[in-house]
């Protein structure tokens, strides 16, 4: 009896098939859920780009940038819709998938040391998502001050994106190159792991090259390039959609598929979320061997998905309770306070997860409608072994999803898009090995076609936004300019940062404008402090004693505000005001380094 034999239900071994070069690109009846997917990713994606996001944030990255660079990538993404084009494209697709054939694993290394070149080079230089720019700085920290920021973090993230960077560091990299090293590792590893999902699930000629290409395209990628956090989950999560694909076809996967489970649950919370899926599909292959010796294997692999699970519960349950409770899930007041006035809750929920999809993965109207083709097979008798794979996969997808329709990020959806990583990951994992079996059993020249150019063109868009600073603050200079997509405290968030970011780089007067912004949001009394900041660097003093004063005004406990004053006043040559002003800040905080420096200036420091 075959070891899958439950997983796989009887069928005559159909070769996989390739359309000759020539074929017509047209869409075959068969193929029409997939078709309508290809015409509406293309409409949406080329519609935003050229009018507008429409208040979604996760559309018309297109339209972020410049005029002049809009239209030929509008007509790249549509190029495959014309049927001469799309003819040559499936042509050019089918010489690739078949030299890429021939290649073997050889080939396929060659395409992950490209990635890992591209995620190398391709640096994100506004360190403006997530907790990006904290981690950069956590490298240099002591351990005990980096321990208190990373108490939320799991252990493989830790010893990933923490440890091992600081090994570099003390090889003599820098710590944004260091990350840099680890983040193109991981997401050279997750290029791997996708593209042999792909060669499982038997594809051949532009079959093989057009699902290598979309699972090589999707903005999730972008992730790895520096900013890691959420890379090992990743990477677990693309292990176990492999050993699934494995275990469904040819019975065999099962270390893939617990490896990749114990990577998602060792790396963040989110990881258990892969477990009913893997639970599934882990029943079914222990009901389709034989019992005894036939099933150890099976029961080692359940072993050491429920051993990762132990492991970290207690520190889930922690979590639960002091962060995602209070923090991110509905009814935490903090999460309450993250969300938009101007929208309602449940609304703008739906909106943020279809922007987050949009966004990381533009082509996922038609890896669902293969997924709708495959069930369409299926229910008809003809696939019925895809009834196992596909329900791990909607399970999978489902729970992640329901995660980002849950949450709500610190920073706000348009900043902290990255908390949406595992479900764009799961969706463009399945939504890819969807288009490949459907090509696989039936290929379709022009879906293949409009497919590929439509995943380029959209990948050079998001990688221009992340490489391009220029672009990318563009970008982010219009998200935050509307109202609808932020909380106060989300915006004032947002414009802090880039304040300090701007400040940093010597930009005063952006750094200026931001503070400002800032204000107008929610008037901290440390925005009021920053400004005064940025306004003695102008020699601005008058101003800046303003802002001081107004900082003090709100929170006159505060050293900061006082010595910025004492600057003020020396600046002015006033040396006993300054001389009280530090005295001032130094009753407040008696080891405050600006005030003790200036008191020892003027002569009798404190010791």
């Amino acid at each position: 009896m075959s070891p899958d034999r439950g997983l796989r239900a009887k069928r005559p071994s159909v070769p996989a098939a390739s359309a000759p070069p020539g074929a017509a690109a047209t869409v075959a009846p068969s193929d029409l859920p997939i078709g309508i997917g290809l015409a509406l990713a293309a409409v949406v994606w080329v519609g935003s780009g050229l009018l507008g996001r429409g208040g979604l944030w996760g559309l018309g990255a297109l339209h972020d940038l410049p005029p002049a660079a809009r239209w030929p990538l509008a007509a790249l993404a549509l190029a495959g819709f014309v049927p001469p084009v799309g003819r040559g494209i499936h042509a050019g697709l089918e010489r690739l998938g078949r030299g890429w054939e021939r290649g073997g694993w050889i080939a396929d290394l060659c395409a992950c040391g490209a990635v890992f070149v591209v995620l190398f080079v391709l640096r994100d230089s506004l360190r403006f998502t997530g907790d990006f720019a904290m981690r950069v700085g956590l490298i240099d920290m002591p351990p005990a001050g980096s321990a208190r920021l990373m108490r939320y973090a799991f252990p493989l993230d830790e010893a990933i994106n923490l440890g091992i960077p600081r090994l570099l560091v003390g090889l003599g990299l820098a710590p944004p190159i260091a990350l840099q090293v680890v983040g193109a590792t991981v997401g050279s590893a997750y290029a791997c792991a996708s593209i042999a999902v792909v060669r499982a699930l038997g594809a051949r000629g532009a079959a093989f090259a057009a699902g290598a290409l979309l699972m090589l395209t999707p903005g999730t990628l972008v992730h790895f390039a520096g900013y890691d956090k959420f890379g090992p989950l990743m990477l677990g999560l693309a292990l176990a959609t492999l050993g699934a694909v494995r275990l469904w076809r040819r019975g065999r996967g099962l270390v893939a598929l617990a490896t990749g489970v114990a990577l998602a649950v060792l790396s963040h919370r989110s990881g258990y979320l892969l477990i009913p899926a893997a639970g599934w599909m882990l029943m079914r292959a222990l009901r389709a061997r034989p019992a005894g010796a036939g099933r150890f294997a099976p029961a080692v692999a359940a072993v050491v998905v429920l051993a990762a699970a132990l492991a970290m519960l207690p520190h889930t349950i922690e979590l639960a309770a002091q962060l995602d409770l209070p923090t991110h899930l509905p009814g935490g007041a903090v999460s309450h306070g993250r969300e938009s006035s101007s929208v309602p809750g449940a609304a703008a929920r739906v909106a943020n997860g279809l922007s987050a999809l949009s966004f990381l993965v533009p082509l996922w109207p038609a890896g669902l409608g293969a997924a709708i083709l495959l069930a369409r097979r299926a229910r008809g008798g003809r696939e019925r072994a895809q009834v196992p794979i596909a329900i791990a996969a909607g399970l999978a997808f489902g729970l992640y999803g329901a995660m980002v329709l849950a949450v709500t990020p610190g920073g706000g959806w348009p900043r902290d898009w990255d908390v949406a990583l595992g479900w764009a990951a799961v969706a463009s994992l399945i939504g890819g090995a969807c288009l490949v079996a459907a090509w696989s059993r039936e290929p379709a020249p022009a879906a293949m076609a409009r497919a590929v150019p439509l995943a380029l063109a959209s990948a050079l868009v998001l990688w221009t936004i992340h490489a391009h600073g220029a672009t990318g603050l563009r970008r982010i200079d219009a998200l935050l300019a509307e109202p609808s997509l932020w909380s106060a405290s989300t915006r004032a968030n947002a414009c802090d940062l880039l304040g300090a970011q701007e400040f940093n780089a010597g930009r005063l007067d952006r750094a200026a404008w931001y503070f400002e912004r800032a204000i107008e949001s929610a008037p901290n009394p440390r925005f009021f402090h920053q400004l005064g900041i940025v306004r003695l660097g102008q020699g601005r003093n008058a101003e800046a004693a303003t802002e001081f004063r107004r900082a003090i005004e709100r929170n006159p406990r505060v050293a900061d505000p006082w010595a910025g004053l004492a600057r003020v006043a020396l600046a002015s040559a006033d040396s006993a005001g300054a001389r009280a002003l530090a005295d001032s800040a130094l009753a407040r905080s008696p080891r405050h380094v600006e005030a003790r420096a200036i008191r020892q200036a003027l002569g009798g420091a404190r010791p």
